[in-house]
């Protein structure tokens, strides 16, 4: 699939936040830990330096999200963010992490009561921690939940961007009321375009290319690029 480039997808998580917070509501970013979370983290800190979004509160449900943040700064090397940069990931954001515990399906998570931005790391919304966060903001139109990587057929993401009304957690079928968008930009994973420059990078053509790790009908459109 082709992704919206970067400066499209910040428009697009600008204008979503500010209408967001115009109604008091809480913008809910399901992202994987290591890649996506980070360049949420990111977008945020540009838009919110730039003033496209206010100051608003960042809570980041994961310590191991953080922890990645951390091995970003140490090996600022290894990729095109300096080690400051990595630092300033986490300024003014409040990390929580969960305890997952089915006795007590409410015990430290987190709850905005203000606008404000979770960063909840169960990328395709499948995970327990997701489960609580849908029950607790997918009821309240002034709420959204913006995906920020790829949602598999069959996930609570994917129905949720099909426009499910109803989603079903832990036996029980909740209202969605909440507003709902990707951010495909934000994905972990190369898009066809990126795919594409690579292997024309490469020192020679290859003989063979397998497709692997997609859904059928985008792998057979790259196939056929």
């Amino acid at each position: 699939r082709q992704h919206f480039r970067t400066a499209e997808v910040l428009t697009r998580l600008a204008r979503l936040i500010v209408r967001v917070v115009a109604r008091g509501g809480v913008v809910v970013i399901p992202a994987y830990a290591a890649g996506p979370a980070q360049q949420v983290l990111r977008a945020l800190q540009q838009l919110k330096r730039h003033q496209r979004i206010p100051d608003l509160p960042v809570c980041l449900n994961s310590a191991m999200a953080e922890r990645v943040c951390a091995l970003y700064a140490q090996q600022a090397d290894g990729h095109w963010l300096s080690a400051d940069e990595c630092t300033d990931l986490l300024v003014g954001v409040t990390t929580v992490d969960t305890t997952v515990d089915t006795e007590q399906p409410s015990a430290d998570l987190p709850r905005l009561e203000t606008p404000g931005v979770l960063i909840a790391v169960e990328g395709e919304a499948h995970g327990w921690r997701m489960a609580q966060h849908l029950k607790t903001y997918a009821t309240d139109p002034r709420n959204a939940f913006a995906f920020a990587g790829h949602q598999g057929s069959g996930s609570r993401g994917a129905d949720l961007l099909a426009g499910a009304t109803q989603i079903k957690v832990n036996g029980e079928r909740i209202p969605v009321r909440a507003e709902v968008c990707a951010l495909d930009a934000l994905s972990g994973h190369a898009d066809q375009e990126a795919l594409l420059d690579w292997t024309l990078a490469l020192p020679r053509a290859p003989q063979q290319v397998y497709l692997m790790h997609g859904e059928p009908e985008a792998a057979d459109s790259l196939r056929q690029a």
